[in-house]
């Protein structure tokens, strides 16, 4: 059943809020522009609204603590844009829209990050500071970082995961 979403998920939930997350801003955006309805949504505003993305806010270490705005990052932008793109696909198919405007913008294009492998002391080094770190969750924590390394779930799936998924000394997932 591709393309369909369960509210009762948890991973579901968490889709639909990046989405909105996402297109909410679109709304205002477009109204600033005199765009009231989806039909008369152009690249051109697409492309303008990419513009518009920023980043996370973070604490800047070297002034007094002061929330600071990061760019968003190329992933961040690839990914917004991913989700951009679905909502005006669907919104074509479901004929909200004569033609996509999404299709035409230009793909995000983002450096392949190589990834670091850890050696055996530096993940043991991450095993002992656990303890030292979250003393009031050290057990959690603990087991947060061995089902990653083990399992290969991705964050969101370790976070949502269910201990009636522990069974006969492993890991029962079942994938929709």
């Amino acid at each position: 059943k591709r393309g369909i979403l369960d509210a009762h998920k948890e991973s579901t939930k968490l889709t639909m809020q990046k989405i909105a997350g996402i297109l909410r801003p679109l709304a205002p955006f477009l109204r600033d522009r005199g765009i009231v309805h989806l039909k008369d949504v152009k690249t051109e505003h697409l492309s303008a609204f990419q513009e518009t993305w920023q980043g996370r806010l973070r604490k800047n270490r070297e002034g007094a603590g002061e929330l600071v705005r990061q760019p968003k990052s190329q992933l961040g932008k690839q990914k917004n844009q991913e989700f951009v793109k679905m909502f005006f696909r669907r919104a074509r198919e479901l004929r909200w829209i004569p033609e996509n405007p999404a299709e035409l913008l230009l793909a995000v294009k983002t450096p392949r990050i190589e990834v670091k492998k850890k050696t055996a002391e530096e993940k043991q080094r991450l095993l002992e500071a656990i303890p030292r770190v979250f003393p009031n969750i050290a057990q959690a924590a603990m087991a947060f970082v061995l089902i990653q390394r083990y399992s290969g779930l991705r964050l969101v799936d370790v976070v949502t995961l269910r201990t009636d998924s522990l069974r006969e000394g492993g890991l029962m997932i079942v994938s929709q």
